[in-house]
């Protein structure tokens, strides 16, 4: 325990008065900046792979139901004789 050192919770507010005195307003506004983008990065990376998902899903779909509209044409023009 010789390396721990113990503050009284008035030496504690004091530290952190200090600390918070001595942001400057660059840094102040990167933290604001950061704090802002990252949701937004979050929120377009997550829209972004959605789109992808759903472009896959809507181009099987329309696959199948090409695929579908074919078989049904192709049966219908054996089922007809001229």
């Amino acid at each position: 325990m010789a390396a721990a050192h113990f503050y009284s919770l008035r030496h504690a507010k004091a530290d952190l008065f200090r600390v918070l005195k001595a942001i400057s307003a660059l840094g102040t506004a990167g933290i604001a900046a950061v704090t802002l983008y990252r949701p937004r990065l979050a929120f377009c990376l997550t829209s972004w792979v959605d789109r992808r998902f759903a472009a896959a899903d809507l181009g099987a779909a329309g696959n199948r139901s090409v695929q579908r509209s074919e078989a049904y044409l192709r049966k219908r023009k054996g089922s007809v004789t001229p």
